[in-house]
C-alpha cells in the first residue's frame, strides 16, 4: 500500500492545527494532513523519507525516536522545527504502533509547546528571582544584625587590652562581652529562621534602642544620645525590625568608618509619619561615592533599601561641614490595622 487511506486517520485532524503524520518501517512518512504538509515543507503526494525533511533540527535522532517506538509501542519526545521564519520552534510528539492490514506503522501527532516553555521560563525566573532575593535579604540580615553587634564586642576587647581600665571595669566589659555574644548567637539563629531579633519582640522598639546605646556607652569611647517622642506602642513588627536595624548599622558605621565621638539619634512621630533623624560629629563622607564603592558601601546601601523597601524616605544634609546629617521617615502602621 503506496498511499493509506488518510481519511480513515486524518478527516478530523486536517484543517486543526495539530501535526498528524504516519511513518512505515523504513522511516517514510506514508500519510500526513495539511498542517505536516506546510511545517514539514511537504510537496510530493506519496511517501516522503524523513531523511530528507530539512525542517526538522537534528533530524538523525528525530528518525531515531520515531523508529524506537515500534519496538516500544509508543513514545512521547520533543524535537524542533526550523521555520520559513527562521525561528526555532520546540514541539512535543505522541508517537504510537498502530497496525494497518497486517502491516505495522507509527502513527504521530505533535503540538508547539512555545507556551509551556515560555510558562517553564517564567517559572524558573521566578524562582532565581525568588532566590537572589532571599540571599539578598540573609546577606543584609547578617551584615546589619550580626555587624554592629561584632563591632560593639571588638571595642570591648580593645579595651580589655588597655593600661588605663581598672580590674572592675575591665570585668564589666567581659559581662558585657558575654551579653553580646549571647545576644549574636540569639540573633543569628533568628535570622536563620526570619524571626524578628528577641531584643524587639521582648522589649519593642523604643527598650531594644535604649539597651543598644547603653552597651556602647559603657565603653567610654563614644557616646550616644537617644531621644524619642509619641512612639505608638503596637508598631508593625517590620517597621520595628526595619528601623533598628538602621539605627543599629548607622552606629556601626559611625564605630568603623566615622571615627566619631558623639551621636545623635531622635525618633519620633508626627502627623501619622515615624521620623529618625541620626547625627555624628565624625569625618562625614560624600554620598555619591559612598553608594559606588560597591561592597564597602553595602552598609549604607542596605538602609537606603530598607527604607525604599517600607515605601519610606530618605534624606543627607551634605550642607554639614562636620560628620553626617541624616533623616528617614516611614508611614505608621500599627499590628492592630
Amino acid at each position: 500500500m503506496d498511499k493509506l487511506d488518510f481519511s480513515v486517520y486524518f478527516s478530523f485532524f486536517n484543517e486543526s492545527k495539530i501535526l498528524c503524520f504516519i511513518i512505515d518501517k523504513n522511516g517514510n512518512v506514508a500519510s500526513f494532513n495539511n498542517i505536516a504538509k506546510q511545517i514539514f515543507s511537504i510537496t510530493e503526494t506519496q511517501k516522503v523519507k524523513l531523511e530528507n525533511i530539512n525542517t526538522i533540527v537534528n533530524n538523525k535522532q528525530f528518525i531515531k525516536n520515531l523508529l524506537e517506538t515500534f519496538e516500544k509501542g509508543q513514545k512521547v519526545f520533543e524535537f524542533e522545527i526550523n521555520s520559513n521564519k527562521k525561528q526555532i520552534i520546540p514541539y512535543e510528539i505522541y508517537a504510537k504502533r498502530i497496525t494497518i492490514d497486517n502491516n505495522t506503522y507509527i502513527a504521530c501527532s505533535a503540538h508547539t509547546i512555545i507556551n509551556k516553555n515560555e510558562v517553564e521560563n517564567k517559572i524558573l525566573s521566578a524562582v532565581i528571582e525568588t532566590e537572589e532575593k532571599e540571599r539578598s535579604r540573609f546577606a543584609k540580615d547578617l551584615h546589619d544584625g550580626l555587624g554592629p553587634l561584632l563591632s560593639t564586642i571588638k571595642l570591648y576587647v580593645h579595651e580589655l587590652n588597655s593600661d588605663d581600665n581598672t580590674k572592675n571595669e575591665k570585668e564589666e566589659y567581659i559581662n558585657y562581652i558575654i551579653e553580646l555574644l549571647d545576644e549574636a548567637v540569639t540573633n543569628t539563629r533568628e535570622i536563620s529562621n526570619n524571626l524578628t531579633p528577641q531584643i524587639i519582640s521582648t522589649y519593642g522598639l523604643v527598650k531594644s534602642i535604649d539597651s543598644f546605646k547603653n552597651k556602647i556607652n559603657a565603653t567610654h569611647k563614644l557616646e550616644v544620645s537617644f531621644t524619642h517622642k509619641n512612639i505608638p506602642n503596637k508598631l508593625e513588627k517590620t517597621i520595628k525590625l526595619t528601623l533598628f536595624r538602621i539605627i543599629t548599622e548607622l552606629i556601626n558605621n559611625s564605630i568603623k568608618h566615622a571615627s566619631a565621638n558623639n551621636i545623635f539619634i531622635d525618633l519620633f512621630s508626627e502627623n501619622n509619619i515615624l521620623h529618625l533623624n541620626y547625627k555624628d560629629d565624625g569625618v562625614g563622607f560624600n554620598l555619591n561615592e559612598a553608594l559606588k564603592k560597591g561592597s564597602s558601601g553595602i552598609g549604607l546601601i542596605n538602609i537606603i533599601n530598607r527604607i525604599k523597601s517600607m515605601s519610606g524616605n530618605f534624606y543627607f544634609n551634605e550642607q554639614v561641614k562636620i560628620g553626617v546629617d541624616m533623616q528617614f521617615s516611614i508611614e505608621i502602621i500599627t499590628e492592630d490595622e
